[in-house]
């Protein structure tokens, strides 16, 4: 009786976890914030002062009431991930927030509707960097935002919700610094099918983020050009790397591939190339074709060897023939005598 009971137990326990996974899964999907444009490029100069707007955009079916922040923000690894840097922390080296205020702190964002928040930029008249960059935020009030349904639309899910929009400052008036440099260019060395996998890395020692372009293109033993590729738009932030992935080259290839980069950057155009070689063997393939060539080979072998053999021995009796014929015409011609 005691199992039974345990059993029942587990099995509404498992039911409300279920249940309440799937609540929070409902009401996490209905929260859609957009910001928009999510990333401003925008040359300044030193004590120059600027308007700019960030429209912050609700898809789902109720409102949502939230506050506005500014925030600066730093690249904490090779894939781009941004971090913000609030309350007590250092401040970056290339930080930006002091210089804006915005338009509101808080705001309702009617259903399926945009709301513009206006940013004032006061450039310092001693800005030094010539890249600064700094992050405006939406983020959601949870307590008690309700639709006219009266269901809340956030959940445990979307407590820390940020939706942000990136403001990437250049300082016109001072030096810039365009450095990339390529760190690492690696394709494997063998494959047995395509297309290659290439991957580099691109460090930004400068003090501006840069956007480089380029492409990876392929080219045969022959040199003659097999495929090419454009690299990821990436900006790239003073001090940190960005690592790029991409394919060149087609499924069935076969032999040594030079494999180069190609990429330029920065108001001068300055130049990234590199190149690496890759072999491309579909070897199970080329053995079986192998294999199979050998045995047709020695099946035909056998064959012609003894059509070889049963003509020599034909031959051989044919000789014998005409011999035992000749010696016949010589009896028959010493009986006429």
């Amino acid at each position: 009786m005691k199992k039974k009971h345990l059993l029942t137990l587990i099995i509404f326990s498992l039911l409300y976890l279920c249940l309440k996974t799937s609540f929070s899964s409902v009401h996490a999907q209905n929260l859609s914030i957009t910001a928009f444009p999510d990333t401003q490029d925008v040359n300044v100069k030193a004590g120059e002062k600027r308007h700019l707007q960030v429209e912050f955009k609700n898809g789902s079916d109720a409102p949502v009431i939230g506050t506005v922040h500014v925030a600066d923000y730093i690249v904490v690894d090779k894939t781009g991930t941004v971090k913000l840097i609030e309350g007590n922390e250092e401040k970056p080296k290339f930080a930006a927030s002091t210089w804006l205020s915005l338009s509101q702190s808080s705001m309702s964002i009617p259903p399926n509707d945009f709301v513009p928040v206006d940013i004032f930029v006061n450039v310092p008249q001693n800005a030094a960097n010539c890249g600064n960059y700094a992050l405006v935020y939406f983020q959601p009030d949870t307590q008690a935002q309700l639709g006219q349904t009266g269901k809340s639309v956030f959940s445990a899910t979307t407590v820390q919700t940020k939706i942000g929009a990136l403001i990437n400052f250049r300082i016109t008036d001072t030096q810039c610094n365009e450095s990339l440099s390529l760190i690492s260019f690696i394709a494997p060395s063998f494959s047995e099918f395509g297309p290659v996998k290439a991957n580099f890395e691109i460090l930004n020692a400068g003090n501006i983020h840069l956007l480089p372009t380029g492409t990876v293109s392929l080219t045969n033993m022959l040199g003659k050009y097999v495929d090419s590729q454009a690299i990821k738009d990436q900006r790239i932030f003073p001090g940190t790397a960005k690592t790029y992935e991409t394919t060149v080259g087609h499924k069935w290839m076969f032999g040594r591939y030079k494999i180069s980069l190609a990429a330029s950057y920065g108001d001068q155009g300055k130049k990234i190339a590199a190149e690496t070689y890759a072999w491309v063997i579909p070897w199970r393939i080329t053995l079986i074709i192998i294999l199979a060539l050998i045995i047709i080979y020695l099946l035909l072998r056998s064959t012609f060897g003894r059509f070889k053999k049963e003509s020599i021995i034909l031959e051989k009796e044919v000789e014998h023939e005409k011999d035992e014929i000749e010696k016949l015409k010589e009896t028959l011609r010493k009986r006429k005598e």
